[in-house]
C-alpha cells in the first residue's frame, strides 16, 4: 500500500467521525438544516423514524461507523459509499 493511502484514509476519515459524533451527541445543530432534505425521503421510506432529530443522529452513526472503516482499510469502498 503507497504512503498516500497510508496517511490519507486516516485523515479522510476524521472528517467524517468529528462531523458524525458532533450529529450524534447533538442532533439538534443540524436538524434545521437537514428538516427540508429529511421530511420528502421520510415519507417515502416508512422505515426512517419521523423525527428530524432521530434521522440526524442516524446519518450521524452512519458516518461514524463508515469513518472507522476506511480509517482503519477495512472494507473501504462500501465505507466511502455510505
Amino acid at each position: 500500500m503507497s504512503l498516500l493511502r497510508v496517511l490519507g484514509r486516516p485523515m479522510l476519515a476524521s472528517m467524517f467521525l468529528a462531523g458524525g459524533m458532533s450529529s450524534v451527541r447533538d442532533p439538534k445543530q443540524v436538524a434545521d438544516a437537514a428538516e427540508p432534505v429529511v421530511q420528502p425521503v421520510t415519507e417515502r421510506i416508512p422505515a426512517l423514524p419521523d423525527r428530524t432529530e432521530q434521522v440526524v443522529r442516524l446519518s450521524g452513526a452512519v458516518q461514524v461507523v463508515a469513518g472507522l472503516m476506511l480509517a482503519t482499510g477495512r472494507m473501504p469502498r462500501p465505507a466511502a459509499l455510505a
